[in-house]
This record gives structure tokens, C-alpha cells and sequence, in this order.
């Protein structure tokens, strides 16, 4: 999967490259682009509800453990469904209804929406977030000593090595934002976090892992390359910012829907081992 979704990246770089009319096209307001990394988000947003609910119908006693995930199970659900609204500016092109006048005069765009009222701050933090959360964290998981309550509680909503692989397009697509420090920053510590994986993987004996980290340590630095080579072809800047904001759909897509496998299986064992044997 991680290597198809790569190549997806590497595709768009190439019409990027060969017609660069198409490549502004399919970052236009309303595109299906946008439109998938909306419903990516509040997929996830959807799962982590789920996963909320279910600890909520179970119960949380009074184990602050519990307490705890049952709260971070809701902070995700709602920070997902507020990322996606916020990407379809809370479906106010479906709907119909206009901006109001107090939110249109200090909006970017124009439109009923948060983020575009300081467009560069909140881009900045949201791009840096969610790569730290989507392409670091998942080295922390793997990294991190687990055995202690607490940090076993934290890291049990850490992202698995897959979801670094998936993410890993999120550093390929930084031209307009590449002057700040915090996106340089995620671009390098993508690539670090893929070379890691690579020999990791290599140590283990994985070759196929091993060679699946490195072409996604290659894409990042030749996708980046690019951009900043001949990123002067792009028609419009924030162009590239719709595709990086698909590929961190993507990740935290995939994100929820391991974790809601994981938990699922979780699930599953505990009632098996709580279940009675089945007497002759």
C-alpha cells in the first residue's frame, strides 16, 4: 500500500511536470481531491467516535488509565471532524449559505471557515503536526521502552511504522511553505525516519521492508528536489498545499483504520479469555 501511494505522489509530480494546467486543476476548490481528503479525515473521525462510545458503553470505573484513553479517544474524533469541516469550510458550497459578514472581512478566501483567517499560521502548525504525529511518533512506538502504565497508555495511540510509510508523500509537496523552518524541519525528519526504518529493516533481515523504506527515503528527496528546481512552473503556489494536505488524509486515514483494527482484535481476545469453558 505504502508503495502505491508513493507512486500516486510521484504521478502527480509528473503532471506537475508535463502540464502543469492539470496539476492546478485538480487542486481547485471542490475538487475531488479535496473533497477525498475531507472524507479521509472524517472516516477517521467517525472510527475514533466509535472507539469512544464503545469505552464509554463499557464503562470507566474509576481507573484514570481508562479515563485517560476515553478522553484522547475524543480528542481525536472531534480534532478529525473539525480538520475535515474545516477542508470543505463546513460544506457551505453544498448548503448554500453565505459568509457572514464579520468572518468574510477577515477571511482569506472569504469563506465560513477558521482556517483561512490566518491562513500561513495555521497551515504552518497543521503541516508540522501532522508530520511529527504521522512520520516521528511511529519511531517514538518503536523506540520507546514500553512496560510502565502511563507510557504503555500514550503509546497504545501511537501510529505504527506503517503509517510513516503511507505518510511518507507529505514531505514531497512543500514548495510554498519550504522558507519555513518547522516544514524544512518535517521534510528532514521524514527522511531520517524512513532511513531509520530502512536499516532497521535490514538488520532484521527484511530486505523487502528494508528496500520499501529506502525508495520512499529516495522519493522524498527527489519529489522535494523538483519542486524546488522548477517549482517557478507551478501556475499557482498553493497548489502544491492541496496534494500535501491529501497525502496527511491519507496517513491519518490509514492511522484510524489500524487502530481500529488493532483495538477490534483487542477486543476480541479479552472476550475470548473472559469467556467460560465450554463444559463436555
Amino acid at each position: 500500500m505504502a508503495f502505491l501511494v508513493m507512486c500516486a505522489g510521484v504521478c502527480l509530480i509528473a503532471v506537475f511536470l508535463f502540464d502543469p494546467e492539470t496539476f492546478r486543476a485538480m487542486a481547485e476548490e471542490d475538487s475531488p481531491i479535496e473533497w477525498l481528503s475531507a472524507l479521509l479525515v472524517l472516516g477517521a473521525s467517525g472510527l475514533f467516535a466509535i472507539e469512544a462510545i464503545g469505552r464509554g458503553r463499557c464503562g470507566l470505573g474509576s481507573n484514570w488509565l481508562e479515563r485517560l484513553q476515553f478522553a484522547i479517544a475524543c480528542g481525536f474524533a472531534l480534532l478529525f471532524f473539525l480538520i475535515g469541516m474545516e477542508e470543505i469550510s463546513w460544506m457551505q458550497r453544498i448548503a448554500g449559505f453565505d459568509t457572514p459578514t464579520e468572518i468574510q472581512e477577515i477571511n482569506w478566501q472569504g469563506e465560513f471557515n477558521l482556517h483561512n483567517i490566518h491562513t500561513d499560521l495555521s497551515e504552518t502548525v497543521y503541516y508540522t503536526g501532522a508530520g511529527i504525529f504521522l512520520l516521528l511518533f511511529p519511531l517514538l512506538r518503536e523506540t520507546v521502552k514500553a512496560g510502565a502504565e502511563t507510557i504503555d497508555a500514550f503509546l497504545d495511540f501511537a501510529p505504527a511504522r506503517s503509517v510513516a510509510a503511507i505518510s511518507a508523500p507529505t514531505a514531497m509537496f512543500n514548495y510554498g511553505h519550504w522558507n519555513l523552518i518547522p516544514v524544512q524541519l518535517t521534510a528532514f525528519i521524514a527522511l531520517l525516519v524512513m532511513l531509520a526504518f530502512a536499516q532497521a529493516a535490514r538488520r532484521r533481515g527484511d530486505i523487502g521492508e528494508a528496500s520499501l523504506f529506502g525508495f520512499l527515503a529516495v522519493g522524498i528527496m527527489a519529489g522535494q528536489a523538483i519542486f524546488l528546481a522548477l517549482g517557478q512552473r507551478m501556475i499557482e503556489i498553493p497548489n502544491a498545499t492541496e496534494f500535501k494536505e491529501l497525502f496527511i488524509s491519507i496517513g491519518i486515514g490509514w492511522y484510524a483504520m489500524e487502530r481500529f483494527a488493532r483495538r477490534r482484535k483487542h477486543d476480541l481476545r479479552s472476550s475470548q479469555s473472559e469467556s467460560p469453558p465450554v463444559s463436555d
